[in-house]
């Protein structure tokens, strides 16, 4: 959510004032510390960040959740990836060798949508 909101040149209390939510609760979604926001919620915090469709669906898949940053950075640059892939990615283990930077992450996304285009 960080990211959209700063996508868009928001602070927090801004994002608080379009979308009437105080602006604490926001700073505790950020952070991961509120985990299972009204859809209500969602839906305000969407329309006031004028997400695309599929962004919208990318912050209702991750508010809450602590996924790493590089990974998401590559979701929001290509729009068009399944978003099933993050979900799968995020928990996966990387026998010691987690990917750490966005292009890292793009490979592993890539190779795991080839993988699974191959079944």
């Amino acid at each position: 959510m960080r990211r959209f909101r700063v996508d868009r040149n928001l602070t927090q209390r801004d994002l608080s004032d379009l979308c009437m939510v105080d602006h604490a609760y926001i700073s505790r979604l950020e952070r991961s510390e509120k985990i299972a926001p009204s859809i209500e919620v969602v839906e305000s915090l969407t329309r006031a960040l004028g997400l695309s469709p599929s962004r919208a669906k990318l912050l209702r898949l991750l508010i809450g959740k602590k996924v790493n940053a590089n990974l998401v950075d590559v979701f929001v640059d290509d729009e068009s990836r399944p978003m099933e892939l993050l979900g799968l990615l995020a928990q996966m283990n990387f026998c010691g060798k987690q990917p750490k930077t966005h292009k890292d992450w793009r490979i592993k996304a890539d190779k795991l949508l080839d993988f699974l285009r191959d079944d």
